[in-house]
């Protein structure tokens, strides 16, 4: 068992170093088409817009361990909080269902029952969609 989570935690390093590459190869493709007066300018809207993705995902986070543990409160909120960040990178791989499959596994590791993970993923994306929707409302 200790095998396979080291073997999971390289697996997680090894995505979280092939996305960074990924982005700087980008960076370095597109990044020179920007005129030197606009760098700095491209730099602190990258920069503001990651900080403020991070705080994003961090309620969300935070939202997701509040539903598990709405009536079971002895699941360790920190796993739940932590699983679902590890999730996150999950929801870029085609297919998008990983992050789901991340956040069960994860979850259960955590000390939440199957039922309560897939009443908050439903939740989740029933909030979603509402949100979705909303919006394409508001902006016609």
């Amino acid at each position: 068992m200790i095998r396979l989570r080291q073997l999971a935690k390289m697996a997680g390093w090894l995505l979280s170093a092939l996305c960074i590459a990924y982005f700087l190869q980008l960076i370095a493709a597109s990044g020179l088409a920007i005129s030197d007066r606009s760098v700095s300018a491209t730099v602190s809207f990258v920069t503001a817009s990651a900080v403020a993705y991070a705080a994003g995902v961090g309620v969300l986070a935070i939202a997701w361990s509040t539903m598990l543990r709405a009536h079971d409160t002895g699941i360790d909120r920190r796993l739940l909080v932590s699983g679902y960040m590890v999730g996150q990178f999950a929801k870029y791989i085609p297919g998008n269902v990983f992050q789901y499959v991340a956040r069960h596994g994860l979850g259960i590791a955590a000390g939440a029952g199957h039922g309560q993970l897939i009443a908050a993923a439903a939740a989740e994306i029933y909030l979603l969609l509402c949100c979705g929707t909303a919006v394409a409302i508001a902006f016609g």
